[in-house]
C-alpha cells in the first residue's frame, strides 16, 4: 500500500526529560518505538521528506539518528516552541500536502499549531495515545478536535476521550465563533490502533529439560496493580508441593514497590525462588524462560507485558483484565486465562505447565496465532492504510 500521496510528513513526539535523563514510566519508550515504526513504514511507502520532532538529547533522538531519520530537536519544550514552528513551517511551506502525526499529550499543542499555519485543506492532522488518554482538559479542549483522526491504543483510551467529548458537547452552544471551526465531537474519528512489539527481537525460547530450573518470567512487576502479590502467594503454595521441579520466577521492571515485594516474599518464605531484575532487555530475559505470567490489571500496561510471551513462543498465563482480553484479539484460547486475585488457581496453572509437557507445548503452539497481529509491521501498516483513506476523504476533495 502506498502512502506517497503526501508530499511530506512531520512526526512529533515530545517528552520532557525526568531528572538524570531517566523516566521510570514505560510510556515514553512505548510511544517512541511506535513513532519510529510509523516513520520506517512511511519511508518504505514512498514519503521522501520526513521530519521527526523530538526532545533534544532524548532516547528518541538517539534512536532516530541510528536509523538515519531527519530530526528537529527541541532544546527546551516550551521556550523554543515558536522558533521550532517557524523552522518547520519554512521547511514545508512549499509542500502541497502534509501529514502531521503527533504521539502523546505533550505533542498535541504543537501539532495543532502546525496545522493552523497551513492552508486549509492542505494538511492532515492525526494524534495518537497508545497507552494513556490525555488529561481531561486536553480531551475537552478544541485543539484535539481539529485532528482528522485520533489513534487510541485501547478501548479504555477511546471511551475516556469519547466521554470527555460528550461532556464538552453540552457546552457547545456557549462557544464563540472560531476563525477555522473545529469538527464536531465525532466519536468516529477515534480509531482503535493497538501498539505493536518488536517481534524480530524475540528468538524462540528453549524447551525445558528435566533437571533444569523451570523459569517463569513476568514484566512490569514493580508497578501498582501488577499482580505481583498474587504471584508471590501462588509461589508460596507451589513451595509446599513435593512433585514440582526446581523452579523460580524472574520479575522484570522498575517501579516503587521493590522493598515492599522483597519483604512480602521474605514473609512468605519464597525469596529464594524470586529474582527481581529491575529494567532489562526483555528479549534477553525470555531466552532462558519456560513460561510467561501476565497478572496485572492496569489500563496502561505496555504491550510487552502480555505479548512478550507470545513473541518468544512461550505458554502464557494471564488474568482476564479488560486490556488482556482486548489484546488477545479474540483468541482467548491462546492463553491460560485466570480470574483476578486468585493465587490458588494461579498455582495450579503454573504446576500444570511445569508437570505436563504436552499441555505446555500445546499452549506454546496456540499463541502462534497471535504473532501476525502484534508486531510493529501490523500497527504501522494499519496506520498507513488509515492515512490513505483520510487523504482521499479530506485532501483530494479540497
Amino acid at each position: 500500500m502506498k502512502t506517497a500521496d503526501f508530499a511530506a510528513c512531520v512526526l512529533i513526539c515530545l517528552h520532557p526529560e525526568a531528572e538524570g535523563g531517566q523516566n521510570s514510566s514505560a510510556l515514553p519508550n512505548v510511544e517512541e518505538e511506535q513513532i519510529l515504526a510509523i516513520a520506517r513504514a512511511l519511508q518504505e511507502r514512498g514519503v521522501a521528506k520526513l521530519t521527526l520532532v523530538c526532545t533534544k538529547n532524548s532516547r528518541l533522538s538517539v534512536r532516530a539518528r541510528e536509523l538515519r531519520l531527519r530530526t528537529l530537536e527541541a532544546h527546551d519544550l516550551w521556550l523554543r516552541k515558536p522558533f521550532l514552528l517557524l523552522r518547520l513551517w519554512n521547511a514545508h511551506r512549499r509542500e502541497k500536502t502534509l501529514l502531521i502525526q503527533t504521539v502523546g499529550e505533550q505533542s498535541v499543542d504543537f501539532g495543532y499549531r502546525m496545522l493552523r499555519m497551513r492552508r486549509e485543506g492542505s494538511a492532515l492532522l492525526a494524534h495518537a495515545f497508545f497507552l494513556r488518554p490525555p488529561p481531561l482538559e486536553v480531551c475537552r479542549g478544541n485543539k484535539l478536535r481539529f485532528a482528522h483522526t485520533i489513534f487510541c491504543g485501547s478501548t479504555y483510551v477511546r471511551r475516556y476521550i469519547e466521554k470527555a467529548w460528550k461532556t464538552a458537547a453540552r457546552a457547545e452552544q456557549r462557544r464563540r465563533f472560531f476563525k477555522r471551526r473545529p469538527a464536531p465531537f465525532d466519536g468516529n474519528r477515534l480509531v482503535l490502533l493497538q501498539p505493536g512489539v518488536a517481534l524480530h527481537a524475540y528468538a524462540p525460547a528453549p524447551q525445558w529439560k528435566k533437571g533444569q530450573h523451570f523459569i517463569f518470567g513476568m514484566a512490569s512487576s514493580l508497578m501498582p496493580h501488577s499482580g505481583v502479590s498474587v504471584a508471590l502467594r501462588a509461589m508460596a503454595a507451589i513451595w509446599q508441593r513435593d512433585d514440582a521441579p526446581l523452579w523460580e520466577v524472574r520479575m522484570v521492571g522498575a517501579g516503587p514497590r521493590y522493598a515492599e515485594i522483597l519483604e512480602e516474599a521474605t514473609d512468605l518464605g519464597v525469596v529464594s525462588r524470586l529474582c527481581l531484575l529491575n529494567e532489562q532487555h526483555l528479549p534477553d530475559i525470555l531466552k532462558s524462560c519456560h513460561g510467561w505470567l501476565a497478572l496485572g490489571a492496569r489500563f496502561d500496561e505496555p504491550p510487552e507485558t502480555l505479548w512478550a510471551g507470545f513473541a518468544a513462543h512461550l505458554p502464557v498465563i494471564c488474568t482476564q483484565s479488560a486490556l488482556h482480553l482486548e489484546r488477545l484479539l479474540g483468541h482467548d484460547e491462546a492463553a491460560i486465562l485466570l480470574e483476578n486475585d486468585n493465587p490458588q488457581v494461579l498455582a495450579h496453572a503454573m504446576l500444570h505447565i511445569m508437570l505436563d509437557t504436552e499441555h505446555r507445548l500445546d499452549y506454546a503452539r496456540r499463541g502462534d496465532i497471535l504473532r501476525d497481529g502484534i508486531g510493529y509491521d501490523r500497527m504501522s501498516a494499519e496506520a498507513c492504510r488509515i492515512y490513505t483513506v483520510l487523504f482521499h476523504r479530506h485532501i483530494k476533495k479540497m
